[in-house]
């Protein structure tokens, strides 16, 4: 009900929707409507931070979908790591965002130790011309990046 209230004041005030993640898991399709009539300052913006969620958001990128969103132009998913232990989710998650058809965004804790892995996998899912054109092995076959090279 807030969400639909609070979306209703936004559309009638004309404004731009500038939000910093919204939980797919919570998509309906009275709220996916909504999300088609609201202007965004920006892409739309999810988070798949867990493998465990690969369900709720390949099922929320088709009700996405299903409403007329174009996710690869109008969404992106956020894809958090933690450090190097989750190196391999995390490009896992970006691979299957972009079998989806839609964005990959990696956001790392700053309090954990950056590799270079995972600098590399922020810089090829961050830049979406990269990272639609050629797959993270290519990627990384090109930056000569190796598999024993994970220390930053």
């Amino acid at each position: 009900d807030w969400f639909m209230e609070t979306s209703q004041w936004i559309i009638d005030h004309d404004l731009e929707l500038m939000e910093h993640g919204m939980d797919i898991r919570l998509l309906t399709d009275e709220t996916t409507n909504r999300l088609t009539e609201l202007s965004f300052f920006n892409n739309m913006k999810f988070a798949y931070d867990n493998e465990s969620d690969e369900l709720a958001v390949r099922d929320g990128i088709r009700m996405l979908k299903k409403h007329g969103i174009n996710v690869r132009h109008s969404v992106h998913f956020y894809v958090y790591t933690n450090g190097p232990e989750d190196f391999d989710s995390a490009l896992a998650r970006c691979r299957q965002l972009k079998e989806w058809g839609t964005n990959a965004f990696v956001m790392f804790n700053i309090d954990a130790h950056r590799t270079d892995r995972i600098k590399h996998l922020q810089s090829w899912a961050n830049r979406k011309w990269l990272f639609w054109k050629i797959d993270f092995n290519e990627y990384k076959t090109a930056n000569g990046m190796r598999e024993g090279n994970t220390v930053g």
